[in-house]
């Protein structure tokens, strides 16, 4: 069985570091994440490239915790933009 999650957030004003976040608790089954994404819903473009996640397509993420992280290279968040992460568990 698999299961597609989307986890949405705005940027807000001014910001300077994001991070998406998603426990999975298994029940006990194996399980791995795959397809992970990262889109911003405002502009319609695939910024999954601009994100580091913890876990490798594939594998089970460390505690039951995947997670993606803006890489800012020292820049700041566009301004009211919402995105959204996508995985599949």
């Amino acid at each position: 069985m698999r299961n597609t999650t989307f986890i949405t957030t705005g940027t807000g004003v001014g910001g300077e570091a994001l991070w998406f976040s998603d426990t999975i608790n298994p029940n006990g089954l194996h399980y791995t994440i795959t397809d992970q994404q990262v889109w911003d819903i405002t502009t319609g473009a695939n910024i999954s490239n601009q994100f580091t996640y913890n876990t490798a397509n594939g594998q089970t993420p460390t505690g039951n915790r995947a997670t993606a992280t803006w890489n800012a290279n020292g820049g700041k968040l566009p301004d009211k933009h919402q995105w959204e992460y996508r995985l599949t568990v």
